[in-house]
């Protein structure tokens, strides 16, 4: 029969798929690491012709070298140190940085963070204080005029542009200034 200047036959007859027993050896990984893949196959030594028996299972695949590669820590740069968190009398400021990547298998471990330093150490201003006045001492005599005195100390000199400290810091009066017999 001819249809359409192609001649028409009996179709060929039907030819079950013909495997190789064996696999082939598998691959090389096609990674180092970070999971990669090999392969395998079966050779097909009769191909399926017709309404033939399919060939089956011809390729395998499996994981490899699954593990991490080695990647260093990657930082960013610096942040601008922060304001000082004092004006006076030492305080600190601080700068810090973040992980862009993370260290992966034997790679360099990232460093600090975070940075600290002392800062505006100078003291602050800060007045001078004094104590209060003791109690008045014993009088030099018994009679006839003595004198006692109460004394008082500086407690907290001054610091920075505080103000000086004035006296007196010592107070005398005249006591038992009655006749003596």
């Amino acid at each position: 029969i001819l249809v359409k200047g192609v001649t028409c036959g009996d179709p060929p007859p039907a030819q079950d798929c013909e495997l190789a027993e064996d696999w082939s050896d598998w691959t090389t990984c096609n990674k180092a690491c970070g999971g990669g893949e090999q392969v395998r196959t079966k050779a097909i030594l009769k191909p399926r012709v017709g309404h033939g028996k399919a060939c089956g299972e011809t390729i395998q695949k499996k994981s490899c070298n699954t593990q991490d590669c080695d990647q260093d820590c990657v930082l960013s740069n610096w942040t601008s140190w922060s304001a000082c968190s004092k004006s006076c009398g030492g305080g600190q400021k601080e700068r810090t940085r973040t992980i862009l990547s993370p260290a992966a298998g034997n790679g360099t471990q990232c460093d600090t963070l975070r940075e600290v330093e002392p800062c505006n150490p100078m003291p602050c201003d800060q007045d001078c204080k004094v104590g209060n006045w003791s109690e008045w001492g014993e009088c030099s005599k018994m009679c006839g005029g003595g004198v006692r005195v109460r004394t008082r100390h500086v407690v907290q000199p001054p610091k920075g542009k505080g103000k000086e400290c004035g006296g007196p810091y010592i107070q005398s009066e005249v006591c038992n200034d009655i006749p003596c017999d």
